[in-house]
């Protein structure tokens, strides 16, 4: 930081403070063996690579681990954060794939409006050209300023299926400038620096292997996110 005078005739002085971007920081790898890799999905990054997007996670990962083969198993969101699987050697994509698919995925929303504590949305959804069936299961956690947050399972893998469903029962996900409500966003941003859907995939389960436990992954809230509720909690 360097100092300098402006205005000598008055009582400030100036500051000049020349800011560098320091090298991201390695994804978080929450568990890896020899054919399955599972890491902590940061916001605003692409799982995998878009053309509008420099980089993915799938690449960061791919170079930070060594894993030429490595292949997702599952996509979130750019704006979504939290767990996300890949398979180490594309022979193992299909089983674990699998294993995915009879699961659970367990998602923290924060969703306008009030909420009833529990329900179910049973809505078809358009996905990759086709009417196909969706169901998605949620839970009320809190109520926070005249909001809720809930924890969300998705019975199936639509594109955008939490994000459609809660906007379809009138609760859209606050920040999802897609679904969402624009006035309410608006708030959230300017009030909150939420600029993404208040999206986490905290939880994921995989199905047991015949003879080996299910195994189950964990992370904690986003950081910007966390940082939301503490200020709804704290207004």
């Amino acid at each position: 930081v360097e100092t300098f005078d402006m205005m000598p005739l008055s009582d400030a002085v100036e500051s000049s403070l020349v800011l560098r971007p320091a090298p991201a920081p390695p994804i978080p790898v929450l568990y890896e063996d020899d054919e399955l890799l599972v890491v902590d999905k940061p916001p605003h990054l692409p799982v995998n690579p878009e053309a509008e997007r420099e980089l993915s996670l799938l690449e960061k990962v791919r170079e930070q681990c060594a894993a030429p083969e490595l292949a997702p198993l599952h996509r979130l969101d750019a704006g979504t954060s939290g767990v996300c699987l890949f398979a180490k050697r594309r022979a193992a994509v299909s089983e674990l794939a699998a294993r995915l698919a009879a699961g659970q995925k367990h998602y923290w929303a924060l969703v306008r409006g009030g909420l009833r504590a529990k329900g179910i949305v049973r809505a078809p959804l358009r996905d990759a050209g086709k009417t196909r069936p969706a169901i998605t299961r949620y839970t009320l956690l809190a109520r926070l300023a005249g909001h809720a947050l809930a924890r969300v399972r998705p019975e199936h893998g639509r594109t955008h299926q939490v994000r459609k469903h809660m906007a379809a029962i009138g609760h859209p996900l606050l920040g999802d400038a897609r679904y969402g409500d624009a006035a309410s966003n608006r708030y959230f941003e300017h009030r909150y620096g939420l600029d993404r859907p208040f999206l986490h995939c905290g939880r994921i389960e995989l199905a047991p292997r015949d003879g080996a436990p299910a195994l189950a992954f964990e992370c904690a809230l986003a950081p910007d996110l966390a940082q939301v509720l503490a200020q709804l909690r704290a207004a």
